[in-house]
């Protein structure tokens, strides 16, 4: 009897202890550096059980482990290369190459090691620019985004330092176990990669660049020379450039500044009409021709026609040092007369330098909603000006009182259909 009692006693333990009887579950989020919810991840699970799970919301459960288990966790999300991804972070980059401006975060320095050789390296800007032109689809070794467990980084300066976590080991498990990861999209140094991916424009004011317009006759060789009167104040610039291939033939990018080379520029859709385009400006980079398109003439047209600047591929995007976001435009210029197609014409102001007041003119082809904004190098709004102006020539006075203190301002005209800027200088 003593023996059958030691038995249901052993039996009825078993039953009833809880870590013997019941299953555990480990459960986590997923996080981006900016510490919001990050989606598409596949979540792996591997060791006494053998599952994955996509974790849809930023989070994952999985129930139902035995006591006891152990078990490797780890995420993996190999998407969308681009997300994120831009001539600022290349310029970002390069300032830290160079010793100007050190990436401020471990995670930053991880996320440019694009070529995964645990270094910072213009081999690293080569094949992110190569994305960013569209002449590669992915990294050559490394996933779209890579996970730690959170808090890995021992050093901020070397996070190749070990040891760190980019699985999750858990042994001989007993209890529910929360595990939380943080994602790093490779590339993306300026933080802006996302659920959906993306940067946002938050300014007004767009940056132009600007090409005289030209007719041309079937069997001519054009050339296009791209220019800014905006480059004080701009460290980087992207675009897609469009042709129309029944007007022009592309033949060669030439006359290009000493920062600009062919590795500058993407030639992959030449079939479509397309150039991509990817620069870092130099410092003091003058206000002249950055480089020069030449066409052979197909059929009779003019420029303004038959080029346009879009975002059809590489997002027309300018980029200052404090790393803002602009909008980029192409503007055709004439020197006597409204560019067909075209809806005004702004001059630059008179007189310049000027010391009490200076006048802006402009030039409309039809009555239109105008608005002049006068900003600062820092790209602040200092002066808005918005009027309903009939067709015909116009100006606007500035006075001294108008800005907030002496140096050089940039004047924009905005109506629905035609954006133009130019400098100005304050002096006393």
């Amino acid at each position: 009897m003593k023996a059958v009692y030691l038995i249901i006693s052993f039996l009825l333990s078993i039953l009833f202890n809880p870590l013997l009887s019941q299953n555990v579950k480990v459960f986590g989020k997923i996080y981006n550096i900016k510490e919001s919810s990050l989606s598409g991840c596949t979540v792996n699970i591997n060791g006494t059980i053998n599952d994955s799970q996509y974790a849809g919301l930023g989070s994952y459960e999985f129930q139902n482990i035995p006591v006891g288990s152990s078990e490797d966790l780890g995420i993996v999300r190999n998407d969308d290369f681009l997300n994120g991804i831009n001539t600022l972070d290349l310029y970002l980059i390069q300032l830290h190459i160079l010793g100007k401006k050190l990436l401020d975060s471990p995670y930053k320095i991880y996320a440019a090691d694009v070529n995964k050789d645990k270094k910072i390296s213009v081999a690293d800007m080569v094949e992110l620019r190569r994305l960013i032109l569209h002449l590669s689809n992915n990294f050559s070794v490394a996933n779209s985004w890579d996970f730690y467990v959170s808090n890995a980084f021992q050093d901020p300066n070397n996070p190749w330092l070990p040891p760190v976590e980019q699985t999750k080991h858990l042994d001989n498990i007993q209890t529910d176990q929360q595990v939380d990861f943080v994602g790093i999209k490779i590339g993306d140094v300026t933080w802006n990669a996302g659920v959906k991916g993306g940067f946002e424009v938050r300014n007004s004011f767009t940056f132009n660049l600007s090409a005289y317009n030209k007719e041309f006759k079937t069997g001519d060789e054009v050339f296009m020379y791209l220019k800014s009167d905006e480059l004080e104040r701009f460290k980087a610039l992207q675009f897609t450039l469009d042709f129309d291939q029944k007007k022009l033939e592309f033949i060669d990018i030439n006359e290009m500044q000493e920062s600009i080379t062919p590795d500058n520029f993407g030639l992959k859709y030449l079939d479509k009409g397309k150039i991509t385009g990817s620069i870092i400006l130099n410092e003091g980079q003058e206000n002249e021709n950055l480089f020069a398109l030449k066409f052979k003439a197909l059929e009779d047209g003019q420029l303004n026609e038959s080029v346009k600047i879009n975002s059809s591929l590489t997002p027309a995007l300018a980029f200052n040092e404090n790393g803002e976001t602009f909008g980029l435009e192409l503007l055709f210029r004439s020197d006597k007369k409204i560019i067909p197609g075209s809806s005004a014409i702004l001059y630059q102001n008179i007189p310049n330098p000027f010391e009490n007041d200076t006048r802006i003119k402009f030039l409309l082809s039809s009555q239109s909603d105008v608005k002049i904004g006068i900003y600062d190098l820092d790209g602040k709004l200092v002066k808005e000006s918005k009027t309903n102006y009939p067709a015909g020539e116009h100006e606007l006075m500035i006075y001294n009182g108008d800005l907030p203190g002496t140096g050089i301002y940039y004047y924009q005209l905005q109506t629905n259909q035609f954006t133009d800027t130019k400098k100005m200088i304050y002096i006393r």
